[in-house]
């Protein structure tokens, strides 16, 4: 059998495999994604053109016998540039209404796991579509930047702050540690420079809307402990009081038991990295049921809010990817 179609067929029931490994858990997201990107992106085309080239030379491939190979090698590396560079550079908004029926009264924007290498241009561009969108308060839960270069961290933070501070959100910008944030010695001083507050079991209350926003703080979001719920402020009844409950991740919110949480928002899962009609969230997240990775539903009983995430995070030593799943600021508006 001729090379190249005896390649095919490896390379295809390679990927079968792999795939299938993967859809019964023998392979992880994170064994799983760079193997698949090594053989079809990397291995594959380079063999490819070194057949075709050695076939070319010794006079058995005419040149119109050519394309149909570098068609599908250079899908290949378009599909590779997407996913590595052009994705992961879109930014999306996504609307919510909590109760269609009802005239919006409050606006939040929910954002997290910004992730940022390095603030930029990027980020200030964020910061100019957030204030598009007029929120009365802005969300983050949780990681800022990657820590990958420890020595550099602190200057980053600190441009970070600089850029966000020009976030505009009349009833507060607030924010509760993620995992990544561990190098955030000082959020006393973060805050006074970016403007969020940090929210480390705290409750906000917003009287005219009956509203109290309680932050957790990380560990009671990972471990399903449960601060509870503050005392209502004078001047609201049981039947009026509604809970805003964030945390970075969402494992919580299997254990909120409190009828008065009107929302609950996380963020930590970055919508499975990769998602796909059909198939779902490539990185799985445990416990937690593929059909909601990001978005606005009902689970456990609670509604709940839970984004997809900024930036991404290297998986092996490939760069952050994004596929199916761009970069989104949710705009969420309550009555």
């Amino acid at each position: 059998m001729p090379a190249l179609p005896s390649l095919g067929i490896y390379v295809f029931l390679v990927n079968s495999v792999m795939f299938m490994a993967y859809m019964i858990g023998r392979l992880s997201f994170e064994e799983y994604l760079p193997a698949l990107i090594y053989l079809d992106g990397v291995l594959f085309p380079i063999l490819t053109l070194l057949i075709l080239g050695h076939q070319y030379r010794i006079g058995k491939l005419a040149k119109r016998q050519l394309w149909p190979f570098l068609s599908i090698a250079g899908f290949i590396l378009a599909l590779l540039g997407y996913v590595l560079w052009i994705e992961p550079n879109r930014l999306y908004v996504a609307r919510f209404k909590t109760e269609k029926s009802q005239k919006t009264r409050l606006k939040i924007v929910h954002i997290s796991d910004l992730l940022t290498p390095k603030p930029g241009n990027w980020e200030r561009r964020l910061v100019r579509k957030i204030n598009a969108l007029q929120p009365d308060i802005c969300l983050f839960t949780g990681n800022f930047i990657m820590p990958d270069e420890i020595s550099l961290y602190r200057d980053k933070l600190e441009q970070l702050a600089q850029v966000l501070k020009e976030i505009e959100a009349p009833l507060g910008k607030y924010w509760v540690k993620g995992d990544q944030d561990y190098l955030i010695s000082d959020p006393e001083s973060f805050g006074a420079q970016s403007g969020f507050r940090l929210l480390i079991g705290d409750t906000v209350h917003f009287t005219d809307y009956n509203l109290h926003l309680v932050g957790l703080p990380l560990n009671f979001s990972r471990y399903g402990e449960f601060l509870e719920l503050d005392k209502k402020p004078s001047g609201l009844s049981s039947d009026t009081s509604r809970f805003l409950v964030a945390g970075h991740y969402p494992d919580f919110i299997r254990y909120l038991e409190d009828d008065r949480v009107y929302l609950a928002m996380a963020g930590h899962v970055l919508g499975g990295v990769v998602h796909l009609p059909g198939l779902g969230p490539f990185r799985k997240y445990p416990y937690w049921p593929e059909e909601h990775y990001r978005g606005l539903f009902y689970e456990y009983g609670v509604r709940v809010h839970l984004s997809p995430g900024l930036g991404s995070v290297p998986i092996a030593s490939l760069p952050p990817i994004r596929l199916g799943n761009p970069p989104t600021i949710s705009l969420i508006e309550i009555p």
